[in-house]
C-alpha cells in the first residue's frame, strides 16, 4: 500500500512539470582537450549594444582553445553572412582553418549558408546543446570583454567599438592562467612589444646566424612551450573539474527512457503570462539516441516530433504509474508540450484553475465594457476603451476636437488606454451608472457644466498626480466622479 501511494504521487503529471528539482544537476564536467593551436576554436555573438557612431551593434568573438588568442570584431548585424565573412577574413585568412569550430545553436550558426562556408574552409562545425553555454569557451571570454568595455567607456556608451583594438591587445599580451603564457608568444613565438619594452630595452634582440637556424630555434622553443601548455591545461582542467563535480551527480539514460525537459519560458506582459508561474519542466520526451555520456537526442511522446539534442543537466526522469500506461491519456495541455519559450501565453479568458464561478461580482472594467459605444465597431483587446455618447449640443463638446462632428478616436494622445473611458476636455451629458450599466440623465445627478481647468491638469494619467491639488486630480476630481458614477 505504501509503495502504491508513493508511486501514484510520483507519477502525477502536474507535479512533475511544476515542481523544481531539489537535487544536484546531472552530468560531470568533460573538458575539451586541445593539443595544438587552432585545433578547436569557438565563436559567439555579443549584443545588442548601443549603436555606435560607426553603426556597430554587435561583437563577434573568436577564440583559440589552445593558445587563448582572441579575435574581437565589431559588426553591424548578427547574421549568418556577417559571421561567415568575418570567419574567412579574421580567422582563415590570418591563422588558417581551425580543425573544429564550436558555436551555439543561434540562427546565424545553424543556417545553411554558414554551414557551407565553414565546410568549404575544411573545418568541422560542432554545435553545443541548447541552454548549456558552458560547452563553449567563448562565453567566458565574453564576460571578460564586457568587463573591459565597461571600464573603458565610462559614460560614453556610443564609442565602445573604438576601444576593442586595445582590449584585444591587452588580452593577447597578458599571461593566461590556464596556459601560464601569453597567447601572442604561443602563436608567434615571441611576445608583442609594448612602449615600455622599447624604452627599457632599445637594443635589438638576439638573432640567429641564419634563417634556417632561427627556424630550428623557434620550432624547438615552440615545441617546448606547447608541451608546457598541455601540462598546464591538463592541470587547470583537472582543478576545474574537481570544483565543478562537487555540485553535480552521475546521471545516465538508456534508449526508450521517459524524461522531462527543463523549460525556459519568457514572460509576456501583454498576454498576462509570467515565467515565474509557468511550469519549470515540459514533456514527457523519450530518449531516441545516446550521443555521449552527457548528450541525448529526444522525441516528444505526444506526436513523435523531434525534441532536439540536450545536455543531461536539463533532463530528469519522467515517472508513470506503470510501464504499460498509455501516455496519450495524459492531459492535452501537458502531453503536447505547447509551452514555447519565445511566444508562450495563456489567454485571458482561459480559466486554468477553475475559479470562474467563485467571483461573480462585476468590476469597473466589466461595467465599462458593457456600456454602449460610439460607432458600430465593438471594443477589442487592442483597444479596450469604451467611449460614451457625446452631447454635441454642449458648447464644450467639440472644444478639444476642433470639429463639431468629429468622433473621438482611440488613438488620441490624451486618451487613456485602460478600463476607464473618457477624456477630461469633453463633457458628457449622461453620467454612467454602474447599477444599470448605461448612460442616462439621473434626477440626482444633473448635467454639470464643463470644467474650465487647464487641459494639462486634467488629462488622463496612468497613475494619480500626487503633486497636484485634490480638486484637479484626474482620479479624485468630483467632476469625473459625478460623470462616471464612481
Amino acid at each position: 500500500m505504501r509503495g502504491d501511494v508513493k508511486r501514484y504521487v510520483q507519477s502525477c503529471v502536474t507535479c512533475q512539470l511544476s515542481k523544481p528539482a531539489n537535487q544536484k544537476p546531472g552530468g560531470y564536467l568533460k573538458p575539451v582537450v586541445a593539443t595544438y593551436p587552432w585545433e578547436f576554436a569557438g565563436v559567439d555573438f555579443m549584443g545588442p549594444l548601443p549603436r555606435s557612431g560607426r553603426g556597430n551593434e554587435y561583437i563577434l568573438v573568436f577564440i583559440d582553445y589552445f593558445t587563448k588568442w582572441v579575435e574581437i570584431c565589431p559588426v553591424r548585424e548578427a547574421t549568418a553572412a556577417t559571421a561567415a565573412r568575418k570567419f574567412v577574413s579574421e580567422v582563415f585568412a590570418r591563422h588558417g582553418a581551425p580543425a573544429h569550430l564550436v558555436s551555439d545553436r543561434g540562427v546565424q550558426f545553424v543556417s545553411d549558408f554558414f554551414e557551407e562556408v565553414v565546410a568549404a574552409m575544411g573545418s568541422d562545425h560542432r554545435l553545443t546543446t541548447a541552454y548549456h553555454p558552458q560547452s563553449n569557451q567563448t562565453e567566458r571570454v565574453n564576460r571578460t570583454i564586457k568587463t573591459a568595455i565597461r571600464a573603458y567607456v565610462g559614460r560614453k556608451h556610443r564609442d565602445w567599438d573604438l576601444h576593442l583594438p586595445l582590449i584585444s591587445f591587452a588580452l593577447r599580451t597578458a599571461p593566461h592562467q590556464s596556459t601560464g603564457d601569453t597567447p601572442a608568444f604561443l602563436l608567434y613565438g615571441r611576445d608583442l612589444n609594448t612602449p615600455l619594452d622599447l624604452w627599457l630595452s632599445p637594443s635589438p634582440q638576439y638573432m640567429a646566424d641564419s634563417v634556417a637556424d632561427y627556424k630550428v630555434e623557434l620550432t624547438s622553443a615552440l615545441r617546448e612551450a606547447y608541451d608546457h601548455v598541455r601540462e598546464s591545461l591538463a592541470e587547470s582542467q583537472s582543478t576545474q573539474k574537481k570544483h565543478y563535480d562537487k555540485n553535480r551527480r552521475a546521471v545516465s539514460f538508456q534508449v526508450g527512457d521517459l524524461v522531462k525537459l527543463k523549460a525556459h519560458p519568457r514572460s509576456d506582459a501583454s498576454a498576462g503570462f509570467s515565467a515565474k508561474l509557468a511550469p519549470v519542466y515540459k514533456g514527457p520526451y523519450r530518449i531516441t539516441k545516446v550521443l555521449s555520456e552527457l548528450n541525448y537526442k529526444l522525441s516528444r511522446v505526444a506526436d513523435a516530433a523531434d525534441g532536439g539534442v540536450h545536455h543531461v543537466s536539463n533532463l530528469l526522469p519522467f515517472f508513470t504509474w506503470d510501464d504499460k500506461e498509455d501516455l496519450e491519456c495524459l492531459p492535452q495541455q501537458l502531453a503536447e508540450t505547447n509551452l514555447q519559450e519565445q511566444e508562450a501565453c495563456v489567454p485571458d479568458e482561459q480559466d486554468v484553475f477553475g475559479f470562474d464561478t467563485l467571483f461573480t461580482e462585476p468590476d469597473v472594467h466589466d461595467q465599462l465594457a458593457a456600456a454602449p459605444t460610439v460607432g458600430t465597431q465593438p471594443p477589442s483587446v487592442d483597444s479596450p476603451v469604451v467611449t460614451p455618447p457625446v452631447n454635441f449640443s454642449s458648447p464644450r463638446a467639440d472644444a478639444h476636437l476642433q470639429h463639431p462632428q468629429l468622433v473621438r478616436m482611440h488613438t488620441h494622445p490624451y486618451f487613456l488606454r485602460s478600463g476607464c473611458a473618457g477624456d477630461s476636455c469633453l463633457t458628457y451629458a449622461q453620467p454612467f451608472h454602474a447599477e444599470t450599466r448605461s448612460f442616462s440623465q439621473h434626477p440626482t445627478h444633473p448635467t454639470q457644466p464643463a470644467h474650465t481647468a487647464h487641459p494639462y491638469l486634467l488629462r488622463p494619467r496612468r497613475t494619480p498626480r500626487v503633486t497636484s491639488g485634490w480638486d484637479v486630480n484626474r482620479w479624485t476630481n468630483p467632476y469625473f466622479a459625478l460623470q462616471f458614477g464612481f
